[in-house]
């Protein structure tokens, strides 16, 4: 799957968002779920980088908390990670279970939930696009900074800095900056 193609199904799931009422908490737990499979499905968009590859999952947690509520989003990223615990091969490369979380690996996913609570938060105090960039810059720093100390309990954390952090400055750039643009055209779409 190229990146059109991710495009695509990004704003596929943000029409499909729009048009669902989302009062009800059955609706809440259906969206939640639906977005649960687009992270395991964004994750298995990757490029081998060792030890932790280049995916699309960051772009899609930050795509979710760029467009649905706190609640939901938090939830949406719990049963991903519920998902991948219980076995299913929802992680990056078809990996699973708590072994993965536990692993070099591990730091990098549990810090989806704290940086989507911060980017979620930052986000409904101010969604221009400039304020969608700094909550993404968050969001990445938070993932990014959690996940290397973690793998440095493994490597060390010199390494660590160098194989889990710095190579994924430049590209998680390229997709805070398309994800607020696709957004950002997404809500004006919406108004």
């Amino acid at each position: 799957m190229n990146l059109l193609n991710t495009i695509l199904l990004l704003l596929l799931l943000k029409i499909s968002f729009m048009n669902i009422k989302l009062a009800s908490s059955s609706n809440c737990i259906l969206v939640s779920f639906i977005a649960s499979l687009f992270i395991a499905i964004s994750a298995q968009i990757t490029i081998p980088w060792f030890p932790v590859p280049f995916t699309l999952q960051t772009a899609a947690i930050f795509f979710i908390a760029c467009t649905l509520p706190l609640k939901m989003a938090l939830m949406s990223i719990t049963m991903y990670l519920v998902e991948g615990m219980l076995g299913l091969p929802v992680f990056s490369n078809f990996y699973y279970g708590i072994g993965t979380i536990l692993g070099v690996k591990g730091g990098y996913i549990l810090a989806f939930l704290p940086a989507t609570f911060i980017a979620c938060k930052l986000n409904k105090i101010n969604s221009s696009f400039l304020s969608k960039i700094f909550s993404g810059f968050v969001f990445s720093f938070i993932i990014l900074t959690i996940g290397t100390i973690w793998l440095g309990q493994f490597i060390g954390v010199k390494a660590a800095f160098q194989v889990g952090f710095l190579p994924f400055v430049f590209s998680d750039i390229i997709k805070i900056i398309s994800v607020s643009v696709i957004t950002n055209k997404l809500n004006k779409c919406k108004n």
